[in-house]
This record gives structure tokens, C-alpha cells and sequence, in this order.
């Protein structure tokens, strides 16, 4: 945040013409396993954001300016470099660039963001008790409940809780179970692998 790209290289069909060179990155904005990179309006056209979706597999790797960002076969799909770092996004998902406005249409529809500064455990809990008799692994694993939680955390926190995955919703102690899934995340939000 704070810097200008200085090459930018999307490497979708629909946006492999995309010019965001030489807009400033406001800020990186993870909601849920998407990705928000937010730029600062150039000439006439507005700020803009670009969106990835990290699904199962993708990732974003930050490397110091000129280092390799690899070949190909890495599945590259979105390079953007300042004069001091490179981030590399590998086998992202539903990549966007949208107007910073019409963020909404894109992440708009996820709940509660587990990690996110407006994490609310009581909207997640209501999310969940909505249909009480969904099994709870598919309802955690379903992000317009709460965002973040992927299949780990879902394993892991009906392990913990001593639950089946396929419990209803509706016989489980949800204030409790969410609370547990939100423990589970922010205990290892800085523990990942590398590519």
C-alpha cells in the first residue's frame, strides 16, 4: 500500500489488456478467501479493485523487486510490481477488475469475515441456525454463513467440538461452535504454506 505499480500483468483473456500501471495501491483487503487489491484513480477513470478468488489452491506471494517470479508452468496468473516488491498471484480463481464501487457485486453476498475487522459472531451464529436442519461441516464450509473457514477448519473444528459433520445445525451449540471456529483461525491466521 502507499506505492505505484510500475508493471502490472494479468494474465486472464478478459483482462489481459488491462492498464493499471501507474496507479497507486491504496490497500490489499482479504475478505473470506477472496482478495481485494485496491488502486487509486487514474486520469479520468476511477479507483479501481481487483479481485481474486484464493479458492483451494491459489495464493499470493510478495517478492523483492527483479527476484524470479517464476515460469508458466507455475500457473502465474497476475503480476504487480512497485519499484521495491513484486506480488505474484498463482492459480487464482474468478479474477475481476472492477470499480472500487462495485466491490459489493463481487464479495457482497459472504458473511461475516472470520479474520475480518467486522467479525460478528452473533450475525454468523443467526446465519446458521437459518436452516436448522443442514448438516453443520456443509453450512460452516457455506460462506454466505461466515467467510474464511475452509474445509481444515470445518474437519477441525467438528473434531474439536466432538460433532459429527453431519449433525443439523439446529442440534448444535452454535454460539459455541462458532466461537471455536473463530479461535481455530485467528490462532493460525499467520501459520501458511509456500508454493
Amino acid at each position: 500500500a502507499g506505492k505505484r505499480l510500475v508493471t502490472a500483468h494479468i494474465r486472464t483473456p478478459a483482462l489481459a489488456t488491462a492498464d493499471i500501471a501507474g496507479r497507486e495501491v491504496i490497500e490489499v483487503t482479504p475478505r473470506g478467501t477472496h482478495l481485494l487489491i485496491r488502486f487509486s484513480a487514474a486520469d479520468e477513470n476511477p479507483p479501481l479493485t481487483l479481485h481474486s478468488h484464493l479458492r483451494m489452491d491459489g495464493g499470493w506471494r510478495v517478492k523483492p523487486a527483479g527476484a524470479f517470479v517464476g515460469s508458466a508452468r507455475d500457473d502465474i496468473r497476475v503480476v504487480l510490481a512497485t519499484a521495491d516488491a513484486t506480488a505474484v498471484g498463482y492459480r487464482l480463481h474468478d479474477i475481476a477488475l472492477v470499480p472500487t464501487s462495485a466491490e459489493d457485486q463481487l464479495v457482497g453476498h459472504l458473511g461475516p469475515d472470520l479474520l475480518g475487522a467486522d467479525w460478528d459472531a452473533a450475525a454468523a451464529t443467526r446465519n446458521l441456525a437459518r436452516d436448522p436442519t443442514r448438516a453443520i461441516a456443509e453450512a460452516v464450509l457455506d460462506q454466505r454463513n461466515l467467510a474464511g473457514a475452509g474445509n481444515v477448519y470445518k474437519c477441525e473444528s467438528c473434531f474439536l467440538a466432538g460433532v459429527s459433520p453431519w449433525t443439523p445445525a439446529g442440534d448444535v451449540d452454535l454460539p459455541k461452535f462458532v466461537d471455536l471456529v473463530h479461535r481455530l483461525l485467528v490462532a493460525n491466521k499467520a501459520r501458511y504454506n509456500h508454493l
